[in-house]
């Protein structure tokens, strides 16, 4: 997981994130699973501000605790071209690492009321 500057938008959290040069920017920490392992709500779940297989970014200096965080947390593997998630309804999906941002947003939110058809991922 990679340190940018906090943010206060979704948008500029992914900018900000994805602007990164994954060789050069600094480590939000330096041993692997460091982060997963504290525990904190940041650490331990994905997030839906940018899509599968993104890169993993935080930003120091947040205020109270680790929920008011900018995060980019997204889910990923090793599975060629995607990820599986775990749908609300108890159903499994392979989403491709290439849906669109919005339809990626749209099927992360709990009652959004959007409409999404299962081509679109």
């Amino acid at each position: 997981m990679l340190i940018f500057t906090n943010q206060t938008s979704l948008d500029a959290t992914y900018q900000a994130c994805t602007s990164l040069n994954v060789l050069t920017a600094p480590p939000l920490t330096s041993r692997q699973g460091m982060s997963w392992v504290m525990g904190e709500m940041c650490c331990g779940l994905y997030n839906h501000v940018a899509p599968p297989n993104q890169t993993s970014c935080a930003a120091p200096g947040f205020t109270g605790n680790m929920a008011n965080m900018a995060m980019q947390v997204p889910p990923s593997s090793l599975h060629p071209g995607g990820v599986n998630v775990l749908l609300g309804d108890g159903s499994g999906r392979f989403i491709k690492t290439s849906v669109d941002l919005q339809t990626w947003r749209n099927i992360g939110t709990r009652d959004g009321g959007e409409v999404t058809s299962a081509d679109a991922y």
